[in-house]
């Protein structure tokens, strides 16, 4: 296959493309003209075509201020309060007149590690516990217990027992499709009862 004109120039260029080490600079480019074994110049913009990058990659200053004296602060501040997270941090900063974007807050924040470590489940009870009282009587403990089922109709419905840990008798049932005042049906339930 045959090329002429621009496309065989660049068909020809593009096999020869080699960048010296000594051209990229920190910033990933080359920072001026790269120029060909065979004395021939390429404009940037061709150049980024043949190492296929966008020429406004290669043309891109940052504008990125420092931001130490902010990381500074908010390292203090996170020490001083060790379990506040990068919200709560924002608004302290905010507070003390720091004009700071959340999402900047929280890159600074993550590159320092400052992020807060998740508590751990909870505690267990260490050692023995001690053991309930013997019941001597009724009317000392009870218990209550939730049972539920379902009509033929598929409705379900449920029903509080309570029951005297002693004598085992059920002292009240209460029963609904919606138990939602235990708090105001088991003082009716316990109240005192002749012997």
């Amino acid at each position: 296959m045959q090329f002429s004109g621009r496309r065989a120039q660049e068909k020809r260029c593009s096999g020869t493309v080699d960048i010296p080490a000594d051209l990229i600079n920190s910033g990933g480019y080359a920072p001026c003209r790269l120029s060909f074994g065979r004395d021939e110049s390429v404009s940037p913009r061709r150049a980024c075509q043949l190492v296929g990058i966008d020429p406004r990659v290669y043309r891109y200053r940052s504008i990125q201020g420092g931001d130490g004296p902010l990381r500074q602060h908010l390292c203090e501040l996170s020490f001083e309060r060790p379990r506040f997270g990068y919200r709560r941090l924002h608004i302290l900063l905010r507070r003390e007149g720091w004009e700071v974007n959340w999402k900047e807050l929280y890159r600074i924040y993550r590159e320092e590690r400052l992020a807060v470590h998740k508590r751990g489940g909870r505690k267990r009870a260490l050692g023995t516990r001690a053991p309930m009282a013997i019941r001597q009587g009724p009317k000392q403990r009870r218990s209550l217990d939730f049972l539920s089922d379902a009509l033929s109709c598929g409705r379900r419905f449920r029903v509080l027992c309570v029951i005297d840990d002693f004598s085992r008798e059920c002292l009240a049932t209460v029963v609904d499709t919606s138990i939602s005042g235990v708090s105001r049906t088991i003082p009716l339930c316990l109240d005192p009862r002749p012997e």
